[in-house]
């Protein structure tokens, strides 16, 4: 793959970059994550840009490059990469569709695992149940007479749920079950 640069900006100009016809956009990371993130969607949200989008950062942070790839990123590169591991890495955006520096990558997969399994293994089978009838909007009391159970009794399995979870409204729980594939 050659590597060609067509364009330098300021700021991220959708027309622009439509018309350069790029195939890769290196969008500085190092402003507010915030805005990057605004950026981000904006250009992924607009039909006119087809490049793929690479967040260039000097951070190596989990968090800045999750909030980044949430927005629709299709690469984080920390500025210090040595110069043939970033071809390597544009080259895996490009052709891949997906590159996250492996300082970082480590950190969001394990995190990924320890959410998904974990928690789910934290969990009783009756509390994954409950889990999928908050989902449903049921309240507890619905609950306790869908399932055939005390009142006090969900009460507490929501309480517990709420604890291995570390949530505290019932929404969370929800977004949680829909992540999971629970509900």
């Amino acid at each position: 793959m050659n590597l060609d640069v067509v364009g330098e900006a300021q700021a991220a100009d959708a027309e622009a970059i439509a018309r350069s016809n790029a195939d890769l956009v290196l969008i500085d990371g190092d402003g507010d994550s915030a805005e990057l993130a605004a950026t981000i969607r904006s250009l992924k949200s607009d039909g006119r840009v087809r490049a793929k989008l690479c967040v260039f950062s000097m951070h190596v942070h989990a968090e800045r490059a999750m909030r980044s790839l949430s927005a629709g990123a299709d690469g984080y590169i920390v500025k210090d990469v040595a110069p043939n591991d970033l071809f390597v890495a544009l080259n895996a955006i490009v052709r891949e569709g997906i590159y996250v520096d492996p300082r970082i990558s480590n950190v969001l997969l394990r995190r990924r695992i320890d959410r998904t399994w974990l928690d789910v293994e934290a969990l009783s089978p009756r509390e994954i149940e409950i889990v999928r009838l908050i989902a449903q909007g049921l309240s507890n009391k619905e609950i306790s007479q869908a399932l055939m159970l005390a009142d006090k009794t969900v009460k507490n399995h929501v309480s517990n749920i709420f604890s291995k979870l570390n949530c505290t409204a019932r929404t969370q729980v929800a977004i949680y079950a829909i992540r999971q594939g629970l509900a």
